[in-house]
């Protein structure tokens, strides 16, 4: 120890990390609980995996891209060249095949690893549980299985699958391509008249620009639909009991500021005067320790009783600190070690005396 630094040294950790008994493997052995969650997670992981691998597998055989890996690039210098643009799309066509090849790469790698540590976590619940048992969950496992399969299926098929069958049955396979084949902004009523360029002569038909200078700018002189006032049901028990609290605590408010002023049962003589004695400093105002009375007491000589009773030796002992944290912590210890205590649960009934036989 040098200047007042404490500090353990190696010879001082060596001996004192020597002297325990016993080893942590516990901590590292996971629980029956545990593993059963992993293998469960690990099996639905697996579903999703060879799932995505078998529609990324269909959209390639197809020719077919998804609209997660359509590239978002634009062909900005030459969009109205047709030559330009087709061959443009048969590079990003060629970009997103090569992109579904790796992903089906990887994803094939990341299978079998799922695999094995599947079948590894399975070995190590079935040396835990009986063979019973292990049916048990084995059963209710695949049944969940099967109805995570259905369910992901019908997901693929419906929102993915026909959804990008339908942009290539329109041709609108690129975002810049759907919106290349948009109308052409229209005044309301023209039925094809009065065609606007682009959105700048929409604007300045509707003269949105003195209407913004003149603090009109509203949905209704835009003529654009109203914002809606919906507000959505919400089925969640935690945000009900949430605004059940609030309500009852603005309630409770409430009702306080209604108690609050209601008409006092005394005149404003006799509340003048509780006032007066409240704050006047040469008396104090106790509650009796029986029968609900009031007393009032001169403040010198109540100080005068409480210093001399307090300076009974006989009775008081001066402290050098509070001890209610020592007792806090006495307290807490002995709850904290009463489970594991001997005598836990024991009801002890006290036996009476000869005298009182």
């Amino acid at each position: 120890m040098e200047h007042g630094v404490f500090q353990y040294t190696a010879e001082d950790e060596e001996r004192i990390l020597g002297g325990l008994d016993g080893e942590a493997i516990f901590l590292k052995t996971p629980s029956i609980s545990e593993l059963k969650r992993k293998y469960e997670s690990d099996i639905k992981r697996m579903i999703n995996l060879q799932l995505h691998m078998i529609t990324l597998g269909q959209y390639h055989k197809e020719g077919k891209i998804p609209r997660g890996l359509r590239s978002n690039i634009r062909p900005n210098l030459f969009q109205g060249n047709t030559i330009y643009c087709a061959r443009f799309v048969m590079l990003s066509n060629k970009y997103a095949m090569d992109t579904i090849l790796l992903n089906i790469e990887y994803l094939q790698e990341e299978s079998k690893k799922l695999q094995q540590n599947t079948e590894g976590v399975e070995q190590k619940i079935k040396a835990l549980i009986t063979i019973e048992e292990w049916n048990i969950f084995k059963e209710k496992i695949e049944k969940e299985s099967v109805k995570l399969r259905n369910e992901l299926e019908e997901i693929k098929r419906k929102k993915k699958w026909n959804r990008d069958l339908e942009d290539y049955e329109a041709g609108h396979i690129y975002s810049w391509q759907r919106e290349s084949n948009k109308p052409m902004w229209k005044k309301k009523g023209g039925h094809g008249k009065n065609q606007y360029n682009d959105r700048n002569e929409w604007f300045q038909d509707k003269n949105i620009t003195n209407i913004v200078e003149n603090s009109e700018f509203n949905s209704k002189s835009m003529g654009l639909r109203k914002q809606s006032e919906f507000t959505p049901r919400v089925n969640s028990a935690v945000i009900n009991a949430f605004e059940k609290a609030v309500r009852g605590e603005i309630e409770e408010l409430r009702n306080r500021a209604i108690c609050k002023y209601k008409h006092p049962n005394i005149t404003v003589e006799e509340s003048r005067a509780l006032k007066e004695l409240v704050h006047d400093g040469d008396i104090i105002i106790k509650p009796a320790d029986k029968g609900g009375a009031v007393g009032i007491m001169d403040r010198h000589k109540y100080v005068a009783e409480i210093e001399s009773q307090l300076g009974d030796d006989k009775v008081y002992q001066k402290l050098d600190c509070d001890p209610k944290f020592n007792i806090m912590a006495e307290i807490k210890k002995c709850l904290e070690d009463a489970p594991t205590s001997p005598r836990y649960g024991e009801v002890h009934t006290p036996q009476p005396n000869a005298e009182d036989t």
